[in-house]
């Protein structure tokens, strides 16, 4: 009878394995908080592959993007590559083709409360 139950227990507890989805969700969820800014706020645009290592195959993380300034990066990017661990698994790996950071410049929209880039 224990048996059964055992699958349950690791669903509930958050054991099991996270899906390629959940890890994608999770990613998108994480550069969205770091992304989070308001008006007073600067935002900085970032090699995010060059952050959390070159080796992503998780692609919320190969391209440039831009960061909340104030926000703590090392936690940032511990977080990205255990989802880029946890990601590893998941598909075959393809590679963005990015716009380098030197051609962007960020912003923080306020209208959407996030930091963005554009081109110079």
């Amino acid at each position: 009878m224990l048996i059964p139950i055992l699958p349950l227990f690791l669903l509930l507890t958050g054991c099991a394995e996270k899906t390629c989805e959940d890890v994608r969700e999770e990613a998108a969820h994480l550069l969205k908080t770091y992304q989070s800014c308001e008006t007073d706020e600067a935002c900085t645009v970032y090699d995010l592959s060059e952050l959390v290592g070159d080796n992503s195959c998780l692609g919320t993380f190969q391209c440039s993007g831009a960061l909340n300034s104030t926000d703590d990066l090392a936690q940032f990017a511990e977080s990205a590559k255990g989802l880029i661990a946890d990601y590893s698994s998941c598909s075959m790996c393809v590679m963005a083709d990015c716009i380098p950071p030197d051609r962007l410049e960020s912003f923080c929209n306020t209208a959407s409360g996030l930091c963005e880039v554009r081109p110079h």
